[in-house]
Protein backbone atom coordinates (compact mmCIF):
# COMPACT_ATOMS: atom_id res chain seq x y z
CA UNK A 1 0.00 0.00 0.00
CA UNK A 2 2.80 2.41 0.80
CA UNK A 3 4.90 1.62 -1.32
CA UNK A 4 1.90 2.01 -4.27
CA UNK A 5 1.17 5.76 -2.56
CA UNK A 6 5.25 6.76 -3.03
CA UNK A 7 5.12 5.27 -6.50
CA UNK A 8 2.08 7.32 -7.49
CA UNK A 9 3.09 10.04 -6.25
CA UNK A 10 6.64 10.12 -7.77
CA UNK A 11 5.39 8.92 -10.86
CA UNK A 12 2.59 12.54 -10.80
CA UNK A 13 6.20 14.85 -9.73
CA UNK A 14 7.85 13.64 -12.66
CA UNK A 15 4.95 14.29 -14.81
CA UNK A 16 4.61 17.69 -13.28
CA UNK A 17 8.12 18.32 -13.56
CA UNK A 18 8.22 17.49 -17.66
CA UNK A 19 5.63 19.84 -18.13
CA UNK A 20 7.65 22.68 -16.81
CA UNK A 21 10.36 21.28 -19.39
CA UNK A 22 7.95 20.51 -22.04
CA UNK A 23 7.06 24.44 -21.51
CA UNK A 24 10.99 25.34 -22.64
CA UNK A 25 10.74 23.13 -25.48
CA UNK A 26 8.02 25.13 -26.54
CA UNK A 27 9.49 28.44 -26.30
CA UNK A 28 12.48 27.84 -28.00
CA UNK A 29 10.72 25.84 -31.07
CA UNK A 30 8.47 29.47 -31.25
CA UNK A 31 11.14 31.66 -31.58
CA UNK A 32 13.25 28.80 -34.28
CA UNK A 33 10.02 29.24 -35.88
CA UNK A 34 10.07 33.04 -35.98
CA UNK A 35 13.43 33.28 -36.77
CA UNK A 36 12.83 31.17 -39.93
CA UNK A 37 10.20 33.24 -41.30
CA UNK A 38 11.90 36.55 -41.05
CA UNK A 39 15.43 34.64 -42.49
CA UNK A 40 13.52 32.82 -45.14
CA UNK A 41 12.29 36.75 -46.38
CA UNK A 42 15.88 38.08 -46.27
CA UNK A 43 17.78 34.93 -48.29
CA UNK A 44 14.92 35.41 -50.20
CA UNK A 45 16.00 39.67 -51.62
CA UNK A 46 19.40 39.07 -50.90
CA UNK A 47 19.55 35.79 -53.76
CA UNK A 48 17.49 37.99 -56.31
CA UNK A 49 19.99 41.14 -55.60
CA UNK A 50 23.02 38.89 -56.89
CA UNK A 51 21.98 38.75 -59.84
CA UNK A 52 21.44 42.48 -60.53
CA UNK A 53 23.92 43.54 -63.95
CA UNK A 54 27.46 44.79 -62.53
CA UNK A 55 28.70 48.05 -62.55
CA UNK A 56 31.55 50.15 -63.40
CA UNK A 57 32.70 50.78 -60.43
CA UNK A 58 34.95 47.70 -59.35
CA UNK A 59 34.92 48.69 -55.62
CA UNK A 60 31.45 49.19 -54.97
CA UNK A 61 30.34 45.98 -56.86
CA UNK A 62 32.96 43.97 -54.91
CA UNK A 63 31.80 45.40 -51.46
CA UNK A 64 28.18 44.69 -52.96
CA UNK A 65 28.66 41.18 -53.61
CA UNK A 66 30.44 40.77 -50.43
CA UNK A 67 27.33 42.22 -48.55
CA UNK A 68 24.71 40.13 -50.47
CA UNK A 69 26.74 36.92 -50.50
CA UNK A 70 26.95 37.26 -46.23
CA UNK A 71 23.35 38.32 -46.34
CA UNK A 72 22.47 35.00 -47.81
CA UNK A 73 25.28 33.03 -46.24
CA UNK A 74 24.15 33.77 -42.82
CA UNK A 75 20.71 33.50 -43.66
CA UNK A 76 20.92 30.31 -44.93
CA UNK A 77 22.67 29.47 -41.93
CA UNK A 78 19.78 30.46 -39.92
CA UNK A 79 17.46 28.13 -41.84
CA UNK A 80 19.57 25.07 -41.22
CA UNK A 81 19.98 25.84 -37.61
CA UNK A 82 16.41 26.06 -37.10
CA UNK A 83 14.93 23.74 -39.15
CA UNK A 84 17.54 20.86 -37.44
CA UNK A 85 16.56 21.74 -33.90
CA UNK A 86 12.68 22.08 -34.84
CA UNK A 87 12.97 18.66 -36.16
CA UNK A 88 16.06 16.98 -34.08
CA UNK A 89 15.08 18.67 -30.51
CA UNK A 90 11.17 17.61 -29.94
CA UNK A 91 12.81 14.30 -31.32
CA UNK A 92 15.22 13.91 -28.81
CA UNK A 93 12.92 14.54 -26.03
CA UNK A 94 10.69 12.53 -27.22
CA UNK A 95 12.43 9.35 -28.22
CA UNK A 96 15.29 9.78 -26.11
CA UNK A 97 17.14 7.33 -23.43
CA UNK A 98 15.34 8.41 -19.38
CA UNK A 99 14.15 11.20 -18.35
CA UNK A 100 17.02 13.82 -18.79
CA UNK A 101 16.61 13.58 -22.25
CA UNK A 102 13.72 16.70 -22.54
CA UNK A 103 16.59 18.13 -20.24
CA UNK A 104 19.45 17.93 -22.35
CA UNK A 105 17.55 18.95 -25.73
CA UNK A 106 16.63 22.22 -23.75
CA UNK A 107 20.33 22.59 -23.11
CA UNK A 108 21.23 21.87 -26.51
CA UNK A 109 18.46 24.63 -27.84
CA UNK A 110 19.17 26.96 -25.55
CA UNK A 111 22.87 27.12 -26.89
CA UNK A 112 21.63 26.73 -30.67
CA UNK A 113 19.01 29.70 -30.41
CA UNK A 114 22.23 31.78 -28.69
CA UNK A 115 24.35 31.16 -32.02
CA UNK A 116 21.05 31.39 -34.20
CA UNK A 117 20.54 35.01 -32.98
CA UNK A 118 23.60 35.85 -33.30
CA UNK A 119 23.87 34.95 -37.09
CA UNK A 120 20.65 36.26 -37.70
CA UNK A 121 22.10 39.82 -36.42
CA UNK A 122 24.62 39.86 -38.90
CA UNK A 123 22.88 38.75 -41.74
CA UNK A 124 20.35 41.71 -41.19
CA UNK A 125 23.38 44.18 -40.61
CA UNK A 126 24.41 42.97 -44.43
CA UNK A 127 21.23 43.01 -45.35
CA UNK A 128 21.05 46.92 -44.70
CA UNK A 129 24.32 47.44 -46.12
CA UNK A 130 23.80 45.24 -49.39
CA UNK A 131 20.35 48.01 -49.76
CA UNK A 132 22.53 50.40 -49.59
CA UNK A 133 25.17 49.89 -51.92
CA UNK A 134 22.46 49.15 -54.30
CA UNK A 135 21.16 52.67 -54.11
CA UNK A 136 25.16 53.88 -54.65
CA UNK A 137 25.35 51.75 -57.63
CA UNK A 138 22.51 52.19 -59.74
CA UNK A 139 20.97 55.80 -58.56
CA UNK A 140 21.87 59.03 -58.99
CA UNK A 141 23.96 61.02 -56.36
CA UNK A 142 20.77 63.25 -54.42
CA UNK A 143 19.07 59.84 -54.49
CA UNK A 144 21.48 57.76 -53.73
CA UNK A 145 22.37 60.00 -50.39
CA UNK A 146 18.24 59.87 -49.96
CA UNK A 147 18.02 55.69 -49.62
CA UNK A 148 21.13 55.73 -47.50
CA UNK A 149 20.11 58.19 -45.16
CA UNK A 150 16.34 56.63 -45.14
CA UNK A 151 17.80 53.34 -45.00
CA UNK A 152 20.53 54.15 -41.95
CA UNK A 153 17.95 55.76 -39.98
CA UNK A 154 15.64 52.55 -40.30
CA UNK A 155 18.49 50.35 -39.20
CA UNK A 156 19.56 52.85 -36.52
CA UNK A 157 15.42 52.67 -34.92
CA UNK A 158 15.53 48.78 -35.77
CA UNK A 159 18.77 48.68 -33.13
CA UNK A 160 17.62 51.47 -30.93
CA UNK A 161 13.65 49.54 -30.12
CA UNK A 162 15.76 46.37 -30.50
CA UNK A 163 18.19 47.17 -27.51
CA UNK A 164 15.19 48.95 -25.73
CA UNK A 165 12.55 46.56 -25.64
CA UNK A 166 15.71 43.65 -24.82
CA UNK A 167 16.12 45.76 -21.31
CA UNK A 168 12.70 45.97 -20.63
CA UNK A 169 11.56 42.32 -21.36
CA UNK A 170 14.94 39.86 -20.97
CA UNK A 171 15.62 39.55 -17.44
CA UNK A 172 19.06 39.61 -16.14
CA UNK A 173 19.21 36.07 -15.22
CA UNK A 174 17.05 33.24 -16.44
CA UNK A 175 15.24 30.71 -14.77
CA UNK A 176 15.39 27.23 -15.68
CA UNK A 177 12.51 24.50 -15.28
CA UNK A 178 15.42 22.01 -14.12
CA UNK A 179 14.02 19.83 -11.05
CA UNK A 180 16.69 19.33 -8.84
CA UNK A 181 16.28 16.44 -5.70
CA UNK A 182 16.61 13.16 -4.29
CA UNK A 183 14.34 11.11 -5.91
CA UNK A 184 11.93 8.75 -3.81
CA UNK A 185 13.55 5.26 -3.15
CA UNK A 186 11.98 1.83 -2.25
CA UNK A 187 13.40 0.81 0.71
CA UNK A 188 13.14 -3.05 2.54
CA UNK A 189 10.53 -3.21 5.63
CA UNK A 190 13.88 -4.53 7.49
CA UNK A 191 15.13 -1.81 6.88
CA UNK A 192 13.68 1.51 6.94
CA UNK A 193 16.48 3.92 7.14
CA UNK A 194 19.21 3.40 4.08
CA UNK A 195 22.50 4.55 5.26
CA UNK A 196 24.44 7.66 4.68
CA UNK A 197 26.69 6.08 2.11
CA UNK A 198 24.02 5.35 0.07
CA UNK A 199 22.97 8.92 -0.59
CA UNK A 200 26.53 9.94 -0.70
CA UNK A 201 26.99 7.38 -3.58
CA UNK A 202 23.67 8.93 -5.32
CA UNK A 203 24.89 12.36 -5.25
CA UNK A 204 28.57 11.63 -6.77
CA UNK A 205 26.71 9.41 -9.66
CA UNK A 206 24.17 12.79 -10.28
CA UNK A 207 27.29 14.81 -10.46
CA UNK A 208 29.18 12.14 -12.79
CA UNK A 209 26.16 12.20 -15.16
CA UNK A 210 26.02 16.34 -15.05
CA UNK A 211 29.59 16.30 -15.61
CA UNK A 212 29.37 13.90 -18.74
CA UNK A 213 26.52 15.73 -20.32
CA UNK A 214 28.44 18.77 -20.36
CA UNK A 215 31.37 17.49 -22.06
CA UNK A 216 29.00 15.70 -24.69
CA UNK A 217 27.33 19.20 -25.11
CA UNK A 218 30.38 20.69 -25.48
CA UNK A 219 31.22 18.36 -27.84
CA UNK A 220 28.26 18.65 -30.10
CA UNK A 221 28.61 22.15 -30.25
CA UNK A 222 27.35 23.40 -33.03
CA UNK A 223 29.96 25.19 -34.70
CA UNK A 224 31.50 21.93 -34.97
CA UNK A 225 28.23 20.87 -36.77
CA UNK A 226 28.19 23.26 -38.84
Amino acid sequence: MLQAGKASVLTEFHLKALDVRQAELDFYLSVFDKLMSIAGFLATFASSALLLEPTEDEFLEAAFVVSTSSALGLNLLVLIISTLCTVWGPGRALRGDGAEAVGYSVYVLDIACDWTKFFFDLGLTCYFISSILVSWMFLSFVAAVTTSTLLFLAMWGIFFKYRRLKKRLLPKKFTHGKVAGNPMRAVEPNNLAYPVESDQAYLAAQQRERERQHREARQNSWLRML
